[in-house]
Formats: structure tokens, C-alpha cells, sequence
């Protein structure tokens, strides 16, 4: 895949800002060969209020809807329209820029399934590893 970045900012005078990321993924098959695709992205801003949801339709056939993990079932994602991925990609530039900053869980894998590549970011995962043993923690409530 080939990777876009964020655009910077609108002004020079602009302060950076903070938005949250929580990207959900699905199973797809290309040439044999499984990889997660973006199937929907949302995100809020510190208040927790939602300024974008939006389901994206993966390049690929889904496989696997991922439904425990992502909450996506072929019911639910038919339901709602769906954009492809460069469309995606424009919206969301249109929204976050190269100096804002972004905050999620295990970011890698969103900004992977985004295909887009983001440097000022605060990872949750990474912030809160286990401090035994330096594994990640799910969000998962135990």
C-alpha cells in the first residue's frame, strides 16, 4: 500500500489540537493473502464529542467481519453507507493536520489499516504496558 500523510496545518498561527481515533478492522483476501482493512473510523475530540463516523468499503473481499472484536456484522455494515478508502483519506485530511495531535489504543494499527502516517500521536497501549513484563494491554474490561 502506499502510505499519504497528514497535510499541515491551515495557518501558520494554528494551535495544534487533540482528537481520538478508534479505527475498527475486518478480515479481507487478496491473492491468497489475509490482511485487516478498514471498515470504519471514528473520531472525537477531547470532550468526547464525535466529529466523524464513517464505515469505509475495504479494496478487497471481507473474509471475516471480525464481529467480537469489531462490533461489524454483514447486517450492520450493509446498513450503513460506506466510502472507499482514498475517500476516507480526503475527508480525514480535511480534519486532522500533520501538527494536531492524535490519541488512541495500539495507533499502529489503525494508522496501518488507514494507510496513513501520522508523528505526533499518544498511544495508549504503549503508555500503560504491563509493567512486569512490557506487554500491551487490551481494552478489554477484565
Amino acid at each position: 500500500p502506499t502510505f499519504t500523510s497528514f497535510p499541515p496545518p491551515s495557518s501558520p498561527t494554528a494551535r495544534p489540537q487533540i482528537y481520538a481515533i478508534d479505527c475498527e478492522m475486518v478480515q479481507t483476501t487478496s491473492s491468497n493473502v489475509s490482511t485487516p482493512s478498514l471498515a470504519r473510523c471514528t473520531i472525537t475530540t477531547p470532550t468526547g464529542s464525535q466529529i466523524y463516523d464513517r464505515y469505509v468499503l475495504p479494496q478487497n473481499p471481507i473474509t471475516d467481519y471480525l464481529t467480537l472484536y469489531s462490533g461489524i456484522s454483514p447486517e450492520t455494515y450493509t446498513a450503513n453507507p460506506h466510502i472507499n478508502l482514498e475517500t476516507f483519506q480526503t475527508e480525514v485530511k480535511k480534519l486532522i493536520s500533520s501538527e494536531d495531535i492524535i490519541v488512541g489504543h495500539s495507533l499502529e494499527n489503525d494508522l496501518m489499516a488507514m494507510e496513513m502516517c501520522h508523528d505526533n500521536v499518544v498511544d495508549t497501549a504503549v503508555l500503560f504496558k504491563d509493567e512486569e513484563d512490557g506487554r500491551k494491554h487490551s481494552l478489554k474490561v477484565r
